[in-house]
């Protein structure tokens, strides 16, 4: 353990290191009040260690417990949690090499944006523990998937995925100079039609067969606890509740029956929906060869091939594989079969020969944005850093899309500019006067 000081205001601080996946070693700042109590816990820990077996260290907890703190940094729990992380996090220690670990209440609400959908916020701990899962397992669930899967996967995303697509259609195609179809499909109520029985099932098959550690059965009884864990019996709703009168019922877990759906806001959920869907890209992937091309985001897939015949078998096929193999189900108005050079819809894009379009849906939030910061009256330091953070996330989204235009035309639009500045037209907006 060495001792460090921070020049910015002269206080000392303890650095240990920590060994992560990738066998290098990483330096956690420690503020020197926190050194003492943090030697007690590490002496604790081994103490613990000697008397039961231990599953996981302490390293990985504040492992983490970090990465949660860069996603969900300036959240209400992750504020409380820090207050007396060392403390919690010996807790959570305990409790789960002890396997007596409960999981907490959720909260739950309604978004509106980019589609009115419901979602369960875990507390703190919980995603803590939702990190060691990840940490632990992602890369064997990652040799189960395939390269066409592109959501919630390092190196991959939204771009990369709209990338691929527009390079396997302009390969399938010959440059667009062959005649070639995209089916465009969707999934109906995806997350909250997946049984989590059958879910467990895989995740217990890869493990098993996968994982070479001698504490199996203590990653498969937390699996356990976290996938069959129905957070709508155990959360309190929060935001406008005339939102769920809204929500179709095959789009809550509160009404899409027992064993069923897997909460949105969940970093497993995200993880295991990939997996489960990665049988159904193999699948694919083997019908329609190297001549074809293929991607999926989540629950949308498009499929591609200069054989209008084979795609519409795909079609007709693919319903009976999902409904048999996974009970799901294809949305029935989400389906479309067309010509490439006509385009096609994809994670909120439209991929064109050449260009890729903003979806109309990204344009208007923009613009609803603008709209309301214009009606707002000598807006304050906390208004103007949201406006901020919202318009420069929009417009980090529109660069990569044929949009100079739109968003010339939005900063012409935006007033109260005494408070803020055009920087250049990929970051937008920044404060003018950063005290306000």
């Amino acid at each position: 353990m060495l001792r460090t000081q921070n020049n910015a205001n002269n206080s000392y601080y303890f650095t240990t290191a920590v060994n992560n996946n990738n066998k290098n070693n990483s330096y956690l700042a420690i503020p020197f009040y926190d050194y003492h109590l943090m030697t007690i816990i590490l002496r604790v820990c081994r103490l613990v260690a000697k008397t039961m077996k231990e599953y996981v260290n302490i390293e990985l907890i504040d492992e983490a417990y970090r990465d949660c703190c860069k996603h969900k940094g300036g959240t209400e729990g992750c504020l409380e949690y820090k207050m007396n992380y060392l403390l919690n996090n010996l807790q959570l220690y305990n409790e789960l090499n002890s396997m007596t670990y409960e999981i907490g209440k959720s909260k739950a609400f309604c978004v509106t944006r980019p589609k009115l959908r419901e979602v369960f916020c875990a507390q703190f701990r919980d995603r803590i523990v939702h990190h060691i899962l990840a940490i632990k397992f992602l890369q064997i669930f990652e040799g189960e998937m395939v390269d066409n899967a592109y959501a919630c996967r390092k190196g991959k995303g939204t771009d990369y995925g709209i990338d691929h697509i527009r390079q396997q259609m302009e390969r399938v195609s010959d440059n667009y100079t062959k005649e070639t179809w995209i089916l465009k499909c969707d999934l109906q109520g995806f997350f909250m039609s997946i049984n989590r029985r059958m879910l467990y099932d895989i995740v217990e098959k890869i493990i098993r067969e996968k994982y070479q550690g001698g504490d199996m059965d203590f990653w498969l009884w937390l699996w356990r606890k976290v996938i069959m864990n129905d957070p709508s019996k155990n959360c309190v709703k929060v935001g406008d509740l005339s939102l769920w009168d809204r929500l179709p019922a095959n789009k809550s877990l509160f009404t899409c029956g027992e064993g069923i759906g897997l909460p949105i806001g969940n970093l497993p959920s995200q993880i295991l929906a990939n997996l489960l869907m990665s049988a159904f890209d193999k699948w694919v992937l083997s019908r329609i060869g190297k001549s074809g091309g293929y991607g999926r985001y989540v629950d949308d897939f498009v499929v591609i091939s200069r054989d209008k015949g084979l795609l519409l078998e795909i079609l007709h096929n693919s319903r009976n594989y999902l409904f048999d193999k996974l009970q799901l189900t294809l949305h029935p108005d989400k389906v479309y079969l067309q010509e490439v050079k006509k385009g096609v819809k994809f994670t909120g894009s439209v991929i064109k020969p050449g260009r890729v379009y903003a979806g109309n849906a990204t344009v208007q939030y923009l613009f609803d944005v603008i709209e309301k910061w214009n009606s707002t009256e000598n807006p304050s330091k906390e208004q103007t850093e949201k406006f901020v953070i919202q318009v420069n996330s929009l417009f980090g989204h529109l660069v990569h899309r044929y949009s100079y235009g739109i968003r010339w035309r939005a900063w012409k639009e935006i007033k109260h500019k005494d408070k803020i500045y055009c920087v250049n037209m990929k970051k937008i907006v920044e404060f003018k006067n950063k005290k306000l």
